[in-house]
């Protein structure tokens, strides 16, 4: 994976705290992005932007769908079944054949229509008990890194029909 080029990796999640309705926890979801997902992705060696980090003018939405569309790939945390972030993932797979990796805090559910997708479990309770903690190692890293190596070079099997 030797290129010039930093590859872009964008994250699909909901902001500030939030409730999980099918848990009934309340999940900071800034220190989750900042603490477990942003590491993660740096250490994979990508560019990270989250819709909240994006700094230009104009309409919001033509960002946010430029980077779902252009990023080598894409994170989404679905944990508070945010329907932002289902809709922006929902657009990632009908649009891109790039790799997608799809997060969930561990006592979550997973929507049924996307149950059969593989996903990555992350404990969001260090984040919420201990915020001011440095990065949590959630082996994320590992997980970005082989979906680069394996999957970025032949895309997103949602594309293979």
């Amino acid at each position: 994976m030797k290129n010039n080029k930093q590859l872009v990796c964008f994250v699909i999640m909901g902001f500030g705290k939030k409730i999980d309705y099918t848990t009934g926890k309340t999940i900071n979801l800034d220190s989750v992005y900042k603490k477990v997902i942003r590491p993660a992705a740096e250490k994979a060696g990508c560019r990270v932007i989250r819709a909240d980090e994006i700094m230009e003018s104009g309409l919001i939405d033509v960002s946010m769908f430029a980077l779902i569309y252009r990023a080598d790939i894409v994170i989404a945390d679905i944990t508070t079944l945010n329907p932002n972030a289902m809709y922006e993932l929902g657009v990632r797979h009908s649009l891109k054949k790039r790799p997608t990796i799809i997060v969930n805090d561990e006592n979550s559910p997973i929507p049924f229509d996307i149950a059969h997708i593989r996903n990555f479990k992350v404990e969001h309770a260090p984040c919420i008990q201990f915020p001011e903690y440095a990065p949590y190692p959630s082996g994320l890293d590992v997980v970005l890194i082989f979906t680069l190596v394996a999957y970025l070079p032949i895309g997103s099997r949602l594309h293979a029909f």
